[in-house]
């Protein structure tokens, strides 16, 4: 097989300052893989590759795949295009590359032949994965993804780093949406300011959504103009070490705005959902906190998305605050909360936080709502 050892000083900076116990959470899956008397996990969704091999690197990772044996080392596999990178970036001691290219360095050509010798390789029988394994078979098991809700301390220096830097963004934001600009001038302003300020890159699309474009739930920027009366949406997020954050800010232009008392029932049913959130509760009474208090002012058939999502490594990963979410709220949980209303054809609003479960309540870790 082809492989590469990793140095045990490439592994120390790996991140930069933080220094991510790697070795931890593979003897985590270990230990799982022993109570269930399975020989070995796969792991193929980037989020839970990026968890175990290289959380510092944002958006899709240089390995296709993690391979952690009961017993043994984990072993990467990446393709020929990836590999230089996957080794470089990746805390894995071996990687096996695989490529279609016959002039290409490689020992096997297609990803099923790269898994398939690294189960004959070392024996191994009874296999889980977090998803459809190729050439292999494999049941399919969510552990990894709920070892990922709650956050390890590093972790969470990270978040609050990425949650710091969008409130920062936050509060730059009455200057950047003034009328007459239009929807792409303001977040390329925006983009530009947090990138000048350390994002590592944008988490997802920026959405910069004015008027009636602020009716929808999901916008890309245009170049329609900012108007007096408007409610714009502003919904952003950036990576910095590799952790997302995510921020929405409805910012209403020009004096007595139409907008205000439907700004103050979103506003309050976000209080009334962080309220909630507190270990035990469950993720839908945080649902059904927010939902229930639109539904008192006569809005909730306008409120058409979850109140919440969890908010690492990926932007939108586990848990859900939906009335459909099994599940309490722990503690170490990082979950975004964001109610909004939206009229079709007129605007809408929509505010959105990041906050920590703690011990006793939450701890608000994006800005104060202006």
């Amino acid at each position: 097989m082809q492989r590469v050892v990793s140095t045990e000083s490439k592994r120390q900076v790996l991140g930069g300052p933080i220094r991510w116990d790697y070795e931890a959470r593979w003897e985590t899956v270990r230990r799982m893989l022993a109570r269930r008397r399975a020989d070995a996990f796969v792991v193929r969704q980037p989020g839970n590759i990026r968890y175990l091999a290289c959380a510092h690197v944002p958006g899709n990772p240089p390995l296709s795949a993690v391979v952690i044996p009961r017993q043994g080392s984990p072993v990467g596999i990446s393709s020929s295009m990836e590999a230089t990178r996957a080794v470089a970036e990746s805390a894995l001691p071996e990687v096996i590359v695989f490529a279609r290219y016959r002039d290409v360095d490689r020992h096997v050509a297609r990803e099923a032949a790269a898994f398939g010798r690294i189960i004959a390789s070392r024996r191994l029988g009874r296999i889980l994965a977090d998803s459809a394994v190729p050439g292999v078979k494999a049941a399919v098991d969510p552990f990894v993804n709920r070892m990922r809700e709650v956050k390890e301390p590093q972790e969470l220096t990270c978040v609050r780093q990425s949650a710091r830097l969008v409130s920062l963004a936050a509060a730059q934001l009455k200057r950047f949406v003034r009328v007459g600009r239009t929807e792409l001038e303001v977040a390329a302003e925006l983009e530009y300011f947090l990138r000048r300020h350390g994002a590592q890159d944008m988490s997802y699309p920026t959405i910069v959504a004015a008027g009636p474009h602020a009716s929808y739930s999901h916008h890309v920027p245009t170049a329609r103009k900012i108007q007096d009366g408007d409610a714009v949406i502003c919904d952003y997020g950036v990576h910095v070490n590799g952790y997302s954050s995510d921020i929405t800010r409805t910012i209403r232009v020009g004096r007595g705005n139409r907008w205000n008392e439907i700004y103050d029932a979103v506003r309050a049913a976000q209080a009334a959902a962080a309220k909630q959130a507190r270990p035990g509760v469950p993720f839908r009474a945080v649902d059904d906190a927010a939902r229930g208090l639109l539904r008192r002012r006569g809005l909730a058939k306008a409120y058409v998305h979850s109140t919440g999502h969890g908010l690492g490594l990926e932007t939108h990963e586990g848990p859900s605050l939906s009335p459909f979410s099994v599940g309490t709220c722990r503690p170490g949980m990082v979950v975004t909360i964001e109610p909004g209303v939206y009229l079709s054809g007129q605007g809408g609003v929509r505010i959105e936080d990041a906050l920590l479960i703690t011990e006793t309540g939450v701890e608000w870790l994006t800005g104060p709502v202006p």
